[in-house]
């Protein structure tokens, strides 16, 4: 599958990746498979008028105090796994700034072929 590369260094998704004012698309599927990851969590739940189902509770577990890490780590687990392409989850790992309130996901999966995919948020 093919995309428009977007900026892996830029958490906004605001900037396409590009040669000489021209668009690039995904080149490898691991790029593709990575950014589609990386899309999907940073989708905020509710964030997203036409589908207010889909993304990660993110502002609802940092709401409720009873809501630990491990629940939100489970709900970001749960939707990297079910992210058509990857066959399972190598690693997780989450780190969280507590000061700049900034929560990392680095990630590394193994798509259907077989192939392993690494990605961060």
């Amino acid at each position: 599958m093919k995309d428009f590369a977007l900026d892996p260094y830029n958490t906004n998704f605001e900037r396409l990746t590009g040669v000489e004012n021209s668009l690039c698309l995904t080149s490898l599927p691991g790029q593709y498979l990575a950014q589609k990851i990386r899309i999907r969590l940073s989708i905020f739940l509710g964030e997203w008028y036409l589908d207010t189902t889909i993304g990660i509770p993110y502002l609802q577990a940092a709401q409720d105090k009873n809501t630990n890490r491990t629940v939100l780590e489970a709900a970001i687990k749960a939707k990297i796994a079910t992210t058509t392409g990857v066959a399972r989850i190598e690693l997780f790992e989450t780190t969280y700034d507590g000061v700049g309130r900034v929560l990392r996901i680095n990630f590394i999966v193994r798509d259907n072929e077989g192939n392993l995919v690494e990605g961060a948020v």
